[in-house]
């Protein structure tokens, strides 16, 4: 069976949005590697939770989903092909 498509209705369940507000960063971690900051706010039910949060990615990671991205802008979303996750991960 196809994977479902998302629905999107903001006013229910959790969600999670970019903190648009607040800049994507670079930082350099105590072990020497870079990760990217993405800044998010979780909402429930419309209002937001808890305050801002993030997703950290590796440079690798965040290469990778902007790729990604760019290609379901150019794609389209019907168009992408399913990615499964690799073993250990």
């Amino acid at each position: 069976m196809p994977p479902q498509t998302p629905t999107f209705h903001p006013a229910s369940g959790w969600r999670i949005d970019r903190a648009v507000t607040r800049r994507i960063r670079k930082f350099r971690c105590a072990d020497g590697h870079d990760r990217m900051h993405l800044p998010m706010t979780v909402y429930l039910r419309g209002r937001v939770v808890g305050g801002d949060t993030g997703l950290w990615l590796s440079v690798p990671e965040a290469r990778s989903l902007a790729a990604e991205l760019a290609r379901a802008l150019t794609l389209g979303a019907e168009e992408m092909p399913v990615r499964r996750p690799r073993a250990g991960r």
